[in-house]
């Protein structure tokens, strides 16, 4: 149930950014962590989105949730390799 309910918020929060909703520094944490994913070996394209081969999520929705970071600052549910 509770990562359901970060499915549902991130994706809430891709159409908060679309319509400028959201703060500056959650869009500038949101960018790093689709820069980051942008780079990644385990980024595949669809044909029209690119998604995680690990987890299977849509990245421009997995990386806009919030998560519980640990002591380093990374995501413990987030990025299934940590990178983020």
């Amino acid at each position: 149930m509770k990562k359901l309910l970060i499915i549902i918020n991130s994706y809430f929060n891709l159409i908060k950014e679309y319509f400028n909703f959201i703060d500056y520094e959650k869009r500038k944490t949101f960018k790093r962590r689709l820069d980051i994913c942008a780079t990644c070996s385990f980024r595949k394209h669809n044909m029209f989105f690119y998604t995680c081969s690990i987890c299977g999520c849509l990245l421009r929705a997995k990386t806009k949730a919030y998560y519980v970071l640990d002591d380093k600052g990374k995501t413990i549910d987030g990025c299934p390799m940590r990178y983020w």
